[in-house]
């Protein structure tokens, strides 16, 4: 099962500067699998996004995002991260991205959570 939902607001003077766009996604999710015990067992899994985008002039947008979402074969299991988003527009053909994304996710190797933490930056044309 799925919901989603989306806001966008923008002022009626000048809307072509700035905007807001904000998103949240929910889903829900039940398997059947064999257990252990070789008996079935259902999983309800439950995630959801949550990201926030402001277009704070021409060229400039900041954003950010929130997940979090439960393992499909055991949902007591649960990986969340979040996110920061720096936009820059050059011209309306072109972006410059800078991305900070942070995990807490469960290494399943090592049966502990680790922590994931990264920067990004791309440009496109």
């Amino acid at each position: 099962m799925l919901a989603d939902t989306t806001l966008r607001w923008r002022p009626l003077r000048r809307a072509i500067y700035h905007s807001f766009l904000f998103r949240n996604e929910f889903f829900w999710s039940a398997r059947d699998q064999l257990s252990l015990a070789n008996a079935f067992q259902t999983q309800h899994a439950f995630g959801f996004y949550s990201s926030a985008e402001y277009r704070a002039n021409r060229r400039w947008t900041i954003g950010g995002r929130f997940d979090r979402s439960g393992r499909a074969t055991n949902a007591s299991l649960t990986d969340t991260g979040f996110s920061g988003i720096l936009t820059y527009w050059p011209s309306e053909f072109s972006q410059i991205r800078g991305q900070y994304r942070y995990g807490h996710l469960w290494d399943t190797s090592n049966d502990r959570f680790t922590n994931a933490t990264s920067f990004s930056s791309s440009f496109f044309l």
